[in-house]
């Protein structure tokens, strides 16, 4: 009996032996798997935060060129406002201009009817005293 208690001791010490040298296995095992897994979470971190970064300068790409658009848009919209009040300004000018000239030929020929008036009354007059003097002659 004392045997089978010395080969069960010696069993037993074994199966200890083997239990903590799995365990210290195990051990070294589940640290490496954390290691990797902290490994990956941090690699995944980083590619994610540059990924944003990258991500933020498109947008801010995006936005300047967006911008510039519309300033350019603005400029042409300036532009094009500025030609037509240029125009409604020469139009303006053509117009008074138009009627300036209207005028100075209605003045013209209000003057030429009263100098025509004029003459056909003195005519009229010098026909009147013809007549007149006619019969004394």
């Amino acid at each position: 009996m004392i045997k089978d208690f010395e080969t069960i001791a010696r069993h037993e010490d074994y199966l200890k032996k083997f239990r903590k040298k799995r365990a210290a296995q195990s051990k070294k095992y589940m640290e490496t798997i954390q290691h990797m897994k902290e490994f990956k979470e941090e690699t995944y971190q980083r590619k994610n935060r540059d990924l944003q970064k990258k991500l933020q300068k498109k947008e801010q790409l995006l936005i300047t060129s967006l911008q510039n658009k519309q300033k350019d848009k603005m400029k042409e919209k300036e532009r094009a406002i500025a030609e037509l009040i240029e125009k409604e300004n020469q139009a303006k000018k053509n117009v008074e201009k138009y009627m300036e000239e209207q005028e100075q030929m209605r003045l013209q020929f209000e003057k030429d009817i009263n100098e025509k008036s004029k003459l056909n009354k003195i005519k009229l007059n010098i026909f009147k005293i013809y007549l007149i003097c006619l019969p004394y002659s």
